[in-house]
């Protein structure tokens, strides 16, 4: 085990990370499928080779249903723009940040990701009027209960049905 952690620690980014990138392959990937979708990106850094930006990426997640999750190493994991970054687009889908700075962290960043997407729900509603392509519906789902909690994404944009 402490072997696994000074090989961790010794390891060095070189750059050419295309987080932004890697991020919409992987909701393309689940767009498709039913029911709960979840994307979970380890990083440990910023983006430094996307094609596209993160205003791009923004509008990617809000296009999609998939909750992502971002597991936080290195750079990404201490306070500053990267973290604040990955903090906003996980609270667009409704997922969160975790930090994995050592193998035991890693286990359980990972442990409540999985607990998290075990114990989610999936509501879905008809809008009284549907909006035209690309328009951002904001939502609010609130609970009366005490002591829960809910953590669900802050609004869509609508599609084009024929895409």
């Amino acid at each position: 085990m402490e072997d696994r952690t000074r090989a961790i620690d010794r390891l060095k980014a070189w750059g050419g990370t295309a987080l932004y990138e890697a991020v919409v392959k992987g909701l393309q990937q689940v767009a498709s499928g039913t029911g709960r979708k979840a994307v979970v990106v380890f990083t440990d850094g910023d983006d430094r080779s996307s094609p596209i930006d993160a205003r791009e990426l923004r509008r990617a997640i809000e296009e999609n249903d998939a909750v992502v999750y971002f597991v936080a190493a290195g750079d990404a994991a201490r306070p500053g723009p990267t973290r604040q970054l990955l903090e906003e687009l996980a609270e667009i889908s409704g997922g969160a940040v975790l930090q994995g700075r050592s193998d035991e962290s890693l286990r359980e960043a990972f442990a409540q990701v999985r607990a998290e997407i075990r114990n989610q729900y999936l509501l879905t509603y008809v809008p009284a009027r549907l909006a035209p392509a690309g328009t951002y519906r904001p939502l609010s789902v609130k609970v009366a209960c005490d002591g829960c909690r809910v953590r669900a994404r802050k609004g869509y944009r609508t599609v084009n049905p024929n895409r």
